[in-house]
């Protein structure tokens, strides 16, 4: 058994997911179709809501000392849990790898004067090779990437602040949009990664452990760079962080800051990597080239600007996975027979109906209705 930790050392990894370039795009789509006080909230509640399934469905690794894998094999069975999460987590971790890409390879065609096709494929190969030699493991890399992130939000305070009116941003009122629909955006955005949090909480040492990791790796700074993803977008017709970085002879420094930040990219296609090969047996650094194609042609094809169906996609498959989880968990009758194929059954209904309904729909089905449905088949159908 692995020894456990406290929050202190789980929460900075939480918290370097969380300041992140792309939770500044959430900010920045919300912002697009609600005022600031509709987006504050929904960002606030957005929050609390990840918080409780951080806490409900995280948590469960701390309770039952298991990652998920472990937690969810008695549900999807063991081909299902070795081939069809591995392929679910696989397709979220690309596409994240897509979005950090088209980011990070803006900033490089900005200070090379390239394209932005020439500057993705630049930056997209060299998180290919930083991957494969596992270079985001070394410590000096991940202290980079901190550095960088807090460097990079501190530039575009400055560079934007001279821009920023409080009063206008505070008495907005010409949007008016669903806040339903903002508190899904928040929550989508994060929710493919909250699948894999009992990983995270299966190495801590007490369940006041698992609230301080949520509260400081989690709630507080998801909800600032959020606000001032809202704030910095607030005005541009554009979704680009180009826009936000500026013209300015200071540009230099915010494109680096962004290029190192968004060497996370690595990660993201570390982990999609491993499971290919392991689900075609080929050899590592044929599955990570085969899942980084994959991914620049989505940053390619301008995947920040198609942000909210990239979240429709995630809300339609991993609220599954989480609300399927804790009714089984916390329901006394664990020993399920055949439960793989309901799952399934009900995994293809609500892929079936993202292509009907808003994300503020889908997302709740997966969250709410798709687990009411399962505890019933788990109490009254299945014997």
């Amino acid at each position: 058994m692995s020894k456990k930790v406290t929050w202190k050392t789980i929460f900075p990894i939480i918290g370097d997911v969380i300041i992140s370039p792309w939770n500044i795009l959430i900010g920045g789509l919300l912002i697009s179709k609600l005022n600031f006080r509709m987006a504050s909230l929904s960002i606030l509640f957005g929050y609390i809501i990840l918080g409780l399934i951080f806490y409900f469905y995280g948590r469960l690794g701390f309770k039952y000392s298991k990652k998920t894998s472990e937690l969810i094999e008695p549900i999807f069975g063991k081909k299902g849990t070795k081939y069809i999460f591995s392929i679910i987590l696989a397709l979220g971790q690309i596409g994240w790898f897509a979005l950090i890409t088209e980011i990070g390879g803006s900033s490089i065609a900005g200070i090379l004067g390239l394209s932005n096709f020439v500057g993705i494929i630049i930056f997209a190969a060299g998180m290919y090779f930083m991957a494969i030699m596992s270079l985001y493991k070394l410590g000096i890399v991940k202290a980079f990437i901190t550095i960088s992130s807090l460097c990079l939000i501190l530039y575009l305070i400055v560079q934007n602040f001279n821009s920023i009116d409080f009063i206008e941003i505070w008495n907005d009122t010409n949007k008016s949009g669903n806040m339903l629909w903002g508190v899904s955006v928040i929550v989508s955005s994060l929710i493919s990664f909250s699948t894999v949090t009992p990983d995270f909480f299966s190495q801590l040492k007490s369940n006041r452990d698992t609230v301080l990791t949520i509260i400081w790796g989690l709630f507080i700074p998801g909800i600032i760079i959020t606000i001032l993803g809202s704030i910095f977008f607030f005005r541009k017709t554009s979704l680009s962080f180009d826009v936000l970085i500026g013209a300015s002879f200071l540009s230099m420094f915010g494109h680096i800051f962004n290029i190192i930040t968004n060497t996370d990219a690595s990660i993201a296609i570390y982990t999609p990597g491993n499971r290919l090969e392991y689900i075609f047996n080929i050899p590592f650094k044929y599955s990570v080239l085969i899942a980084t194609c994959i991914g620049t042609i989505l940053s390619l094809i301008g995947i920040t600007e198609r942000l909210e169906s990239w979240l429709m996609f995630l809300s339609s498959i991993f609220p599954i996975i989480i609300s399927i989880t804790c009714v089984y968990y916390f329901t006394s009758k664990k020993n399920v027979n055949h439960s793989s194929l309901i799952v399934s059954l009900l995994s293809i209904i609500l892929l079936s109906l993202s292509f009907i309904f808003p994300i503020y729909i889908i997302l709740w089905i997966g969250l709410l209705f798709i687990g009411i449905i399962y505890y019933l088949y788990i109490k009254y159908i299945n014997q």
